[in-house]
This record gives C-alpha cells, sequence and structure tokens, in this order.
C-alpha cells in the first residue's frame, strides 16, 4: 500500500518546519562555537603555565 500524494501546501509546511529546525541547530552550533572559542585563550594559559611549571621541575631535578 502506497500512502496517498501529499498535497503542495503540506508540502510546504513541512518544508517551513524543516527549514526553522535546520535554523535552530545552526543557531545553536554557532552559540557553541563562540563559547568554546571564549575559553580557548583560557586553556593556552594553563597549559604554558603546565609547560613552564614541568620545565622548572625539571631543571630543578637536573641540578641536584
Amino acid at each position: 500500500m502506497s500512502s496517498p500524494a501529499r498535497g503542495t501546501e503540506e508540502v510546504r509546511r513541512d518544508l517551513s518546519a524543516e527549514r526553522q529546525q535546520l535554523v535552530d541547530a545552526v543557531s545553536d552550533l554557532r552559540a557553541d562555537v563562540r563559547s568554546a572559542a571564549r575559553k580557548i585563550p583560557l586553556i593556552a594559559g594553563a597549559a604554558l603555565a603546565l609547560a613552564a611549571v614541568v620545565a622548572a621541575a625539571k631543571r630543578q631535578r637536573d641540578g641536584d
């Protein structure tokens, strides 16, 4: 059994709903990217600080 043919208006409504879902998903993705981008300087700073601590510990160990 095949389903009855969909009307033009039903197809347009479905396309409009799908388009809105896509717009919402893109908006959420952009917000997530912006949030992650704000954290990059903090992460980079923490990595540099950790590298400095490791280097200092290595110098101290090699000096003993």
